[in-house]
């Protein structure tokens, strides 16, 4: 049995590691075990559960099936059952602490135990310690004295807790100070607790100096809300590469009127904030700061970290991302956690996809800020210029670029441009700068960005809606540029599609129209054939190969968290699940999109090329493709079948 950052060390990718499984599986049952969790890991629950509910019924003896099982039974709202098996983990190593020797484990029916010392003994990280001290007043109030072992960052905090006695730290634990201990992360266990029954309240209180000090760094203003934002946690953590999400929606919620956001990142991960966030890293020096802030906002968002533990267990309103397969103590679905009254999950539905539920939390934010609809400061005006937001779209050709266009322009908000001469004229300008005599003479770079700037600020002044979509697959490119000239980031959304469709694309519409003669042709002439043309689009200097380049090194230069990539046929099986992603990339509230009777916007003048149809939308959301198979032959398709380096993105 292999960890999943083992698998993912071998395989790149999840889909490929299943796909591997399988394979090995059907060869040796040894690797069914890693075939269920992977199938976790991807969101595949009943097929995961049924292949557990197999392996147990097969090995009921074999501790890393049970305590993979454990996860499965805790979903179901068995929460004794559930620990009970993920205890079985702890033989194997793969959940808790090693037991401590010559001590026996406490007994909640030993009554002979009463006015006994028990350790209650933190394990597993920050946040599990946190999350579990909470069973000290259960320990306590069977007439027990309760000691808890913890992070030495963590004693302070943890020595105003209900029924803790004292709390050391682990180094500093010996066995004379205690009689019988209980290990925190199955302390639910020992206690009797049920989901019915956990304790979800509030149960770790700031100090009142912290309190004082902090409400001078987040100080009150009417009609302002305070949220504490946190983005990643541990990055040890084996999962943690499941738990992280795109930095780049979270930080637009600074743009929601209403709302002051509060970095609560600390000592990892560090980014370079706009100068609406206020980042707290250099004021927070221990848990005891982290509390005093907290106190202070809110609310507070974030990932599965040690942060959204303290919150909750401060009882502060706490929204949580967790991912596809979350961690033990959000297993129970739903939006609401029994472990803390105060939480709200926000749950990725969707391998890969974490813009969904982003969306959700800009959209619920919008609403608790009284924001959930979008406003004008003042109607139109025509003699006023309305300001405009500039969003690109690059990618492939035939991946469906023209079609999510005209899709995005049905909402009111956003102008689409599906044919645009933006890209080429900033592109041109930046080129010819520094060929004219005077500007090498007097280099003036400043000048140079103010130019640009015009003409992006510019170019469709005349749109009468205040976003802008413009197309130009050479965007990639100009990454750098943009940044340097509009001082912010840029959002690329980028349609993509094997490789080996987009040909089988190029080449029906040839065959549709015979009689064309297609600026291919006329470039290959009497080398015209199937091979050939599918070189040439491929080539690194040929329209599909170009494109394909751009994007591979935007990606090895640093750029994939500002591109949005959407998988030409996940969008067409689910549109709405995309769409959504967009609409959190962009910053912008979801819209209800219709997939039927999609308008053309421009009438393309596909001369260009000289394949009619290029870049017909049409009216209904739906895949025609052939199979490249019949088009291109299985050499060909061999040739340009491959696994794409976007796949894990989209």
């Amino acid at each position: 049995m292999a960890t999943l950052t083992d698998i993912l060390k071998i395989a790149g990718t999840l889909e490929n590691a299943e796909a591997m499984a399988r394979d090995m599986a059907g060869k040796d049952e040894q690797f069914l075990l890693d075939l269920q969790l992977i199938l976790s890991a991807r969101g595949k629950i009943e097929e995961s559960k049924k292949l557990i509910d197999f392996l147990s019924e097969r090995l009921p003896d074999d501790n890393r099936i049970a305590f993979n099982r454990g996860w499965h039974v805790l979903n179901e709202g068995d929460l004794q059952g559930g620990l009970a098996l993920l205890d079985r983990g702890r033989f194997e190593n793969v959940f808790g602490s090693p037991a401590l020797p010559g001590k026996l484990v406490w007994d909640f029916n030993d009554t002979e135990a009463k006015g006994k010392t028990i350790l209650l003994r933190g394990e597993g990280g920050l946040g599990d310690e946190i999350a579990n001290v909470r069973f000290a007043e259960a320990i306590a109030k069977r007439g027990n004295t309760v000691l808890v072992s913890c992070q030495p960052s963590l004693q302070s905090l943890f020595s105003r807790v209900p029924g803790v006695s004292k709390a050391v730290a682990h180094a500093d634990l010996k066995p004379e100070m205690y009689d019988a201990w209980v290990p925190a992360m199955s302390a639910a266990r020992f206690t009797k607790h049920t989901y019915e029954t956990l304790p979800g309240q509030a149960f770790i209180k700031p100090q009142q100096a912290m309190i004082e000090k902090w409400q001078k760094i987040i100080p009150k203003h009417k009609g302002v809300l305070r949220v504490g934002i946190r983005w990643s946690g541990n990055p040890q953590f084996e999962h943690e590469q499941f738990r992280r999400f795109p930095v780049e929606p979270l930080l637009a919620l600074a743009k929601i009127p209403g709302i002051k956001l509060y970095s609560l990142q600390r000592d990892h991960d560090l980014r370079t904030l706009p100068p609406e966030i206020q980042d707290l890293s250099r004021e927070i020096a221990t848990w005891e700061d982290t509390a005093g802030a907290i106190a202070n906002l809110d609310l507070v968002i974030s990932s599965c970290t040690s942060i959204a533990h303290l919150a909750g267990a401060m009882g502060k309103e706490t929204w949580v991302l967790v991912p596809i397969m979350p961690y033990y103590i959000w297993a129970m679905p739903g939006d609401k956690s029994p472990w803390y009254e105060s939480v709200t999950i926000f749950r990725q539905e969707v391998e890969n996809d974490w813009h969904a539920p982003l969306a959700a939390v800009a959209a619920a934010l919008r609403k608790k800020a009284g924001q959930d609809t979008i406003t004008l400061s003042k109607p139109m005006n025509h003699s006023e210029p309305r300001k405009k937001t500039l969003h690109l779209m690059a990618g492939l050709p035939r991946s469906g670029s023209t079609m999510l266009i005209s899709l995005l322009a049905q909402n009111p908000e956003i102008f689409g441009a599906p044919v645009s001469g933006l890209c080429g004229i900033v592109s041109g300008v930046n080129a010819n700068w520094d060929k004219i005599e005077f500007h090498k003479e007097v280099p003036n770079e400043r000048a140079k960005i103010n130019i640009l700037r015009a003409i992006l600020d510019s170019y469709h002044q005349t749109a009468d809606r205040p976003i802008i979509m413009d197309k130009e697959r050479h965007w990639v490119r100009q990454i750098a540029l943009l940044e340097k000239v509009l001082e912010r980031p840029v959002k690329i959304i980028v349609p993509v599609r094997p490789v080996v469709e987009i040909l089988t694309s190029f080449e029906q519409l040839r065959q549709k129209n015979p009689l064309t003669f297609t600026v291919v042709d006329e470039q290959l002439a009497e080398r015209s054939t199937l091979a050939n043309r599918c070189e040439y689009f491929m080539n690194e200097a040929g329209p599909v190969g170009t494109c394909y380049n751009y994007i591979r090194d935007a990606v090895i230069s640093g750029f994939h968290d500002r591109l949005l990539f959407i998988d030409y046929n996940k969008f067409v099986r689910n549109p709405k699940r995309d769409l959504d992603r967009i609409y959190a990339f962009l910053g912008l509230p979801s819209f209800e999109h219709r997939f039927e009777n999609i308008p053309q916007l421009v009438e393309s003048d596909d001369s260009v090329w000289r394949y009619p149809g290029l870049h017909k939308v049409r009216p209904a959301l739906k895949r025609i493709s052939a199979d490249p198979l019949t088009v291109l032959g299985p050499e060909l398709v061999a040739r340009y079948t491959r696994v794409e380096p976007w796949e894990q993105w989209t």
